[in-house]
């Protein structure tokens, strides 16, 4: 909606996500998740404090400092801490996993390569969606509570608001899946032939239908 109602008033917006969720690791993750903020937390915090020009500790350590203001300037809780503290030690595994070369080392074996990437994938969702429950629920308690209904698998308070709810998130991931990452999918669909548009559009108001929202609900950013 921002970059609609920014072209009808004739400014185009800089893009801001691209697939992120298609990510096979974190730092690939944060290149493509709110790109404006990402950019600015480099350029302001993590290159001023030295980057990686110091050696691996002080690079380690400027990754953690990064995401932990990065997760404070989202508001002063213990939950957007813990958010941040998640995703900088996640950046500092992967930033010392490339350093010991297996990133390289599975690159090279094609067949070690084609099994490696979902579950490199998997894993890199896995520690979004984890964090994401910090970032979302209103108390530490409510997020604990939430990670143990994970654990134990509890049906407990469990619903679908609609029957077509697990189809659209199916739609979902299998648009993650089949695009170029790389392209804007909203520019590029309007190339393809009759049949992948209807298939795009059907999809699109399937997940419009099943997983808008009610009742309007306030610019997620007013309150950080």
């Amino acid at each position: 909606m921002a970059f609609g109602c920014a072209r009808i008033l004739g400014y185009w917006l800089c893009e801001n996500f691209r697939m992120p969720y298609s990510a096979t690791n974190v730092t690939e993750f944060w290149r493509r998740w709110h790109m404006a903020l990402s950019t600015w937390l480099r350029d302001y915090l993590y290159i001023p404090l030295g980057g990686n020009q110091h050696g691996r500790l002080f690079t380690y350590r400027n990754l953690m400092i990064t995401m932990l203001l990065g997760g404070l300037w989202h508001g002063a809780s213990w939950n957007f801490i813990i958010w941040g503290a998640l995703h900088g030690l996640a950046l500092a595994a992967h930033k010392f996993w490339g350093e010991l070369g297996c990133a390289t080392w599975i690159e090279r074996r094609p067949t070690l390569r084609t099994a490696w990437r979902p579950l490199s994938w998997l894993l890199t969702i896995g520690v979004v969606v984890v964090g994401w429950i910090f970032f979302r629920a209103q108390t530490f308690n409510d997020a604990l509570i939430f990670l143990k209904r994970l654990a134990v698998w509890s049906s407990d308070g469990t619903r679908l608001s609609s029957p077509f709810i697990l189809p659209a998130i199916c739609a979902v991931a299998l648009v993650h899946l089949v695009m170029n990452k790389d392209s804007n999918w909203a520019e590029t669909i309007a190339q393809k032939s009759m049949l992948k548009r209807i298939i795009a559009y059907t999809m699109l108001l399937l997940i419009l239908v099943c997983l808008g929202a009610t009742d309007a609900s306030p610019f997620i950013y007013f309150q950080f």
